[in-house]
This record gives C-alpha cells, structure tokens and sequence, in this order.
C-alpha cells in the first residue's frame, strides 16, 4: 500500500523553500512581516483568517521557526503539532537535514548538498584563480539602521561558499560559533567605516528611496573615498529580496550572481 504524503504547512519562507528543494510540496501560510504593526483589532482577525484557512486544510504538521512556537501555539496548537527547527542555532544545511528527518527525505537531502558542495569547489576555484585572497565587506540597511554581515544570509555566500575574508571585527564574532549558526550581524554606522576597509563592498538597501538616501549619505562620509572598494570601484548594491533570504535555492541563485560580480572584478 502507498505511503499516504505527511500534509505540512510551512509558515517560514526559507523552509518552504527547503520543502520545495527536498521535492515536498507544502501549503503556504506566511506570516506577515507587519503583523505587530496593525491595531489589535486588525490583528485579531488576521489571526482568524490563518485559523480557518488552517482549519479547511486539516495539516498533518505545522512547520515554523523557534522564536515564534508560543505564538504559534497559542494561536494553532490545536490545529496539528507545530514543529519548529532552530533557526540560529543551525546553518542552512542543518536546517535541510532536520527538514529532511521530518518528512523521510534524507537521501534528497544528503544528495542535493553533495552537488552543492561539488558546485562551491569549482567556483571557490574560479572565483580565487580572479581575485586571489580577497576581503569582502557587507553593509545592508534598513529602517535608517546600519549593519555588517557575518556568515549567514547575505554573509553565507562570500564567506564560507567561496571561502572570501570578512573584516577582522566579523572573523572575530564568526569564530565564535560553528559554521553559519548563532551570530548574524552586528551594529555599524556611516560615520565610522573603518570595519569596511576591504577589497570589495557589497551594499543591500530595503527600498529604492532608502538606497538613494544611504548611498548619498555614505557618499558624503568621512572616509568614504578612502576605503579600497570604493577607489577601485569594487562596491556594487545587491537586491535585498533575493540576498536577504537564507535557503537552499536562495544560495544557489546568489552564488551565481557573486561569480558573475567578481569574475568582472576590477
């Protein structure tokens, strides 16, 4: 007899994304991003609306990240189990391995991070044999707030995919942890970019408005025109929609935009 397929509602974007990847096709309900900015009533009957649509769906599972299960259980709990995988404490390929474990798709799993990997080995060699040892700086901003990436979501690419050098402030906080997990980002301003000093700068703005404004005020700086990406015209913006995602198809999309900008590096 045919094994019945395990009915999983993600509510998480990038593990949607590995359901996907592991040929697991979930239903959708992300929550949205703005939810705590709506007036309690309004709020109320979004929170409704995610329990009938949950409710007609009658989902074996409810698949979501750490930080939000007692919100999700509060409001879903009895609906289906809610399940949630560790978002800082694991990488992006223990995320696929526990996504994996849950629906039986260990060998999918296994398979698609070997290619991964074999695909990473023939860029790191490219993109070194280009730019040598390299040093790449990651601002991203958002809400008038300024931050440096370390490894994970934009960080993961440049820095453990093709093995590029982050700033020391960032190498430090990096080695902390295992690979990927736990530290994110830090704090930075526009004012101090001493901790952007590197061979290539990678800026990630939220909205186009926004990223006229920041580039302006990085522009009028101290110590803009100084920093060596900026002198030999080594700073590109990214789209923060596609860089700003941290899953398996996400990665492989943005390993080949970061080949094609470094390939043509200056």
């Amino acid at each position: 007899m045919r094994k019945r397929q395990i009915h999983i509602v993600s509510l998480s974007q990038p593990y949607t994304d590995h359901l996907f990847t592991l040929g697991v096709k979930p239903f959708v309900l992300h929550i949205d991003k703005e939810a705590p900015m709506m007036s309690m009533s309004v709020y109320d009957r979004m929170w409704e609306r995610y329990r009938e649509t949950l409710l007609k769906n009658k989902p074996d599972m409810i698949l979501c990240k750490d930080h939000i299960s007692q919100q999700m259980n509060r409001y879903f709990g009895d609906i289906a189990p809610i399940v949630t995988i560790p978002w800082k404490r694991l990488d992006v390929f223990g995320h696929m391995r526990e996504i994996a474990r849950l629906v039986g798709k260990e060998n999918a799993a296994h398979e698609w991070i070997a290619r991964h990997e074999e695909r990473v080995k023939r860029d790191q060699k490219k993109v070194k044999a280009m730019i040598g040892d390299g040093t790449v700086g990651l601002l991203t901003f958002i809400d008038h707030k300024v931050k440096l990436y370390g490894a994970r979501n934009i960080g993961h690419v440049f820095y453990r995919s093709l093995n590029l050098s982050p700033p020391d402030k960032i190498r430090r906080e990096i080695d902390k942890h295992l690979p990927g997990t736990i530290f994110n980002w830090m704090s930075a301003t526009t004012a101090n970019l001493s901790d952007c000093g590197t061979d290539y700068l990678f800026l990630v703005m939220k909205s186009e408005e926004w990223s006229r404004d920041s580039i302006k005020e990085l522009q009028q700086s101290e110590g803009w025109r100084s920093l060596p990406a900026v002198k030999y015209g080594n700073v590109h913006v990214l789209d923060w929609d596609k860089w700003m995602m941290y899953s398996p198809r996400s990665i492989e999309s943005q390993l080949n935009e970061a080949v094609s900008l470094l390939m043509a590096a200056k």
